[in-house]
């Protein structure tokens, strides 16, 4: 006999401390698990925080 088990693995929740309307792509495909190895993404444009995102949930291989 042979089991898998997978606890406490389906929560996701994504934080977004900065935007701007040109990152709602990215915002989108981060909803729509298009990116499960991303954890965080920070976009430094001129020299100011122009994009930032955080993800908590597990990393997906593949």
């Amino acid at each position: 006999m042979f089991v898998v088990s997978v606890l406490g693995c389906t929560d996701t929740d994504i934080d977004v401390e900065t935007s701007q309307p040109r990152f709602d792509g990215v915002i989108e495909q981060v909803e729509n698990g298009e990116a499960n190895n991303l954890h965080s993404l920070l976009v430094w444009q001129d020299g100011e925080r122009a994009f930032e995102l955080y993800r908590q949930a597990p990393a997906k291989m593949g």
